[in-house]
């Protein structure tokens, strides 16, 4: 099956789509379809109010929440061989991806951890991508309104911004203000959604 998976070819893809059709051969046979989970008011706000998801049948949810986790799987691919982490661009890493999610039925659920998991392939280019730049502000700007962004999705992401300094730091010489530049990058997104918020 792995040498199927080892290149990115039309067929390879055909054959990733049946693979990953079968690990839901289960929860579509029985009806196992994990309830929309929200815990956050910023992502209970925008899935509830602006995208009444909450209206959507179990069958609907489900369907959405499986195709994030199949394009998960491929950012994961292309991340992998964007960094030369693979040696060419093949869809293994997917599938595996897919094996160990739907090892565990509570991963399969629309919930806020899975849409930050969108999040955390940008995340990781945006990291890389600082090495041996001459001036990174925009990096550093951008990163901190994306982990900004992941912390108003799911508290607990809050962590990654602690992950994203030190990876700056470590992959560049960098300066205090470059680091007020990621700070203020942050702050900017969690003050609009507290503009946002105040609105509604």
């Amino acid at each position: 099956m792995l040498k199927l998976l080892q290149s990115a070819n039309p067929f390879s893809f055909v054959f990733l789509l049946l693979y990953f059709a079968a690990l839901n051969i289960h929860p579509v046979l029985f009806n196992a379809y994990n309830p929309i989970e929200l815990h956050t008011p910023i992502f209970d706000w925008f899935f509830i109010n602006v995208l009444n998801m909450d209206n959507l049948s179990p069958e609907q949810l489900f369907y959405i929440t499986i195709t994030i986790i199949f394009i998960q799987g491929i950012l994961l691919s292309i991340l992998l061989r964007a960094f030369k982490i693979t040696s060419k661009l093949n869809l293994v890493p997917a599938a595996i991806y897919y094996l160990l999610i739907y090892l565990f039925d509570e991963f399969i659920a629309f919930t806020p951890a899975l849409i930050l998991n969108l999040f955390i392939p940008l995340l990781i280019a945006m990291l890389f991508g600082v090495y041996n730049q001459k001036s990174a502000d925009t990096t550093f700007f951008n990163s901190g309104f994306l982990n900004g962004c992941m912390s108003i999705i799911y508290f607990p992401a809050a962590i990654y911004s602690l992950f994203s300094i030190y990876a700056l730091y470590a992959l560049r010489s960098s300066t205090v203000r470059e680091f007020f530049v990621f700070i203020s990058g942050f702050i900017t997104i969690v003050f609009f959604s507290v503009y946002c918020l105040f609105l509604v």
